[in-house]
């Protein structure tokens, strides 16, 4: 059987190189599939370092996929958090208001599990050095401040201590 003795080497080098991760080609592949000797493609391939650019092609892949994953669950958990803050401070702002109408008893196990959500909320938000604040649909902004004096409101309600008696006293 004659072989082939004309070969397109860069296309080789390329395709042996960039070949899908999932589906590697090897160098008795690329022979077989060109007609060419193996010998001579594990030649041209040992003299271009392809197996180690093949390599180092792969790490870049892994390296950019890793990137972009990492890129979009940070963008995920801080849509997350602002979702549950801002669904937090809605009932937080609702029950207040209900609370100082006089149309809701304190309910205790409500104020401590808006108390403890909101704390958890903001122990990751200080956390994370990325979300300074999140967003409130009442003002625009909520620090960790309003929620701090938005949680010690809730606790002097429950204690029986009004805006007003407090104002009075």
């Amino acid at each position: 059987m004659t072989r082939n003795r004309v070969a397109d080497w860069t296309a080789l080098e390329r395709e042996y190189i960039y070949a899908p991760i999932s589906n590697p080609v090897s160098i008795s592949d690329l022979a077989e599939k060109y007609d060419i000797a193996r010998s001579g493609v594990a030649r041209h391939a040992q003299d271009g370092k392809w197996y180690e650019r093949r390599k180092e092609f792969e790490s870049k892949v892994d390296q950019g996929v890793t990137d972009a994953l990492a890129e979009k669950w940070a963008e995920i958990q801080a849509a997350h958090r602002e979702r549950l803050l801002r669904a937090g401070s809605t009932y937080l702002d609702s029950w207040v208001k209900k609370l100082e109408a006089g149309e809701v008893e304190v309910n205790t196990k409500d104020a401590l599990a808006v108390a403890s959500m909101m704390r958890l909320e903001f122990e990751a938000i200080r956390d994370d050095v990325t979300t300074p604040t999140v967003v409130s649909p009442t003002d625009g902004e909520l620090s960790e401040a309003d929620a701090r004096t938005a949680i010690a409101e809730i606790k002097a309600l429950m204690a029986g201590k009004t805006p007003e008696a407090e104002d009075a006293a």
